[in-house]
Formats: structure tokens, sequence, C-alpha cells
């Protein structure tokens, strides 16, 4: 279980749409909570996180599900 790409990179002031689809059979979701961001995903589902990247940085994405940041499912969003 991992996030695809692991890495993500971004100019400051970008405006960012992630677009996910959850292709395990167990729910998952997709947080970067420095910025506030968090989208829950049952199997099978897709869906879009859009933010502005403000602030140049490195800000962890993670699956806040019990376990899986543990799993593996860690990544980053490298703002520029």
């Amino acid at each position: 279980m991992t996030f695809n790409p692991l890495r993500v990179e971004v100019h400051a002031g970008a405006r960012v749409t992630v677009e996910l689809t959850n292709v395990d059979g167990e729910d998952h979701d997709f947080a970067i909570t420095s910025l506030g961001k968090k989208l829950l995903l049952k199997p099978g589902a897709a869906g879009k996180v859009q933010f502005a990247a403000k602030k140049a940085g490195e800000y962890e994405i993670v699956c806040t599900l019990a376990g899986y940041k543990d799993a593996g499912m860690v990544g980053v969003l490298v703002v520029k």
C-alpha cells in the first residue's frame, strides 16, 4: 500500500489538483494535514483534492487511517 507517486513537486503559488483512485479493497484517505486537506476514498472510488500551494516547503502526505502510515502509506509534497 503506497501512494504513487511518492513525491509530488509544485511551484509556490500554483493551484494544485490531485486526482486519486483507491485501487485497494479497503478504505483509505489522502491527507496533507498541515494544509488542512483530507479526502476519504472507499474501495474503487475516485476523487480529487484542490488547494493553492502558497508557501515553499515539504509537506507530509499520509493515509491517516489506523496502521497505514506505519505500513508505508506516506509521501511528500514539495512546494518550490
